[in-house]
């Protein structure tokens, strides 16, 4: 992304969830030891915005989920309602890992493995059963 796209995310994310960008702030002034941006370059700051809430969204936004459930939970119980099965509720966040050679590569190695292996299996059970077959078929009948 762009110095002028990461600042516009950063604005952005001022207004819809300032939470997270005064944890993201926190987070790198502590692992710096700067307290506050003016000490570093702009471009340079709004990337090290982006990296840090890419690190802590995924907590924040599960704490958050979890706080809601605990919430609806309660307030079920002062009702005097079983508790809901959350699994039912909640929908599966499924993220997508990042492609490394080396994890493309023992991909590559398990699938030919696999492959090898299901050969193997075939050709154990398949002469066999194709000659059994063969002789079957073609014998000659009395």
């Amino acid at each position: 992304m762009s110095a002028q796209s990461n600042a516009q995310f950063v604005k952005w994310l001022e207004i819809r969830d300032p939470f997270l960008l005064r944890l993201a702030k926190k987070n790198i002034a502590l692992k710096s030891g700067l307290g506050s941006s003016d000490s570093t370059s702009s471009a340079k700051w709004y990337d090290s915005i982006i990296t840090t809430i890419k690190d802590i969204a995924p907590t924040v936004i599960k704490a958050r989920a979890q706080s809601k459930a605990l919430k609806i939970q309660m307030k079920r119980a002062t009702m005097g309602l079983p508790p809901l099965n959350m699994a039912d509720y909640t929908p599966a966040i499924k993220i997508s890992p990042e492609i490394t050679p080396e994890s493309e590569a023992a991909l590559t190695r398990m699938a030919k493995g696999t492959i090898q292996a299901g050969a193997k299996r075939m050709f154990m059970y398949a002469i066999p059963v194709g000659l059994a077959a063969y002789f079957f078929m073609f014998r000659k009948r009395r």
